[in-house]
């Protein structure tokens, strides 16, 4: 079985510029240091700005790709999860070439104290203009797997939970991703 799906043109270029628009001047926080992953030393391995948004202020956007999404995880992977409220939050994700941001090898997971579990992450590619560099990576089996479907504006792919993953420095331009954490009851 596949350690993720992925879709073709879930945004159109006009959806992901409103949705930009919309995202950047309705945020609620920037930045989420306390739940990015560190290396074993506690060194972050997010170099990235993060905006924060309610999903009440982006579902006009996303809620047919989230649903699209949400079909292939409960019926091909067979994971019960939640249905996302208008409180419930995405991220936007925006890598610089000026910093050279980047993502290290990271686990996408719940937190401990939570009464759920993590059952995998949407990314909706929502860059506005081609970059250089922002390659994304799995790794399985003892092999780093690049995804190269993930690098054309509008494509959305998901990736199962506790799948180690990372993006490679924006060498020129601005990568924008869209993260969606999906959740569901604990693991059973």
């Amino acid at each position: 079985m596949s350690l993720f799906f992925q879709f073709g043109n879930a945004l159109n270029k006009k959806e992901i510029k409103q949705l930009n628009k919309i995202a950047v001047t309705n945020f609620f926080k920037k930045g989420d240091q306390e739940r990015a992953a560190t290396t074993v030393s506690g060194k972050p391995l997010k170099n990235v700005d993060v905006y924060t948004i309610h999903w009440m202020n982006v579902k006009k956007y996303l809620h047919k790709p989230y649903q699209l999404a949400l079909y292939f995880i409960n019926h091909h992977y067979g994971y019960e999860t939640f249905e996302m409220n208008d409180f419930r939050n995405v991220n936007l994700n925006i890598y610089s070439s000026n910093n050279k941001s980047n993502y290290g090898y990271h686990l996408d997971a719940s937190q401990v104290n939570e009464n759920n579990d993590l059952k995998g992450t949407i990314l909706i590619n929502v860059s506005e203009k081609p970059y250089e560099g922002g390659d994304f990576y799995y790794w399985f089996n003892g092999e780093e797997i690049k995804i190269p479907f993930l690098k054309t504006p509008g494509n959305m792919i998901y990736l199962k939970p506790h799948v180690f993953h990372k993006v490679t420095p924006v060498t020129a331009g601005t990568r924008k991703t869209i993260s969606i954490f999906v959740s569901g009851p604990k693991w059973k």
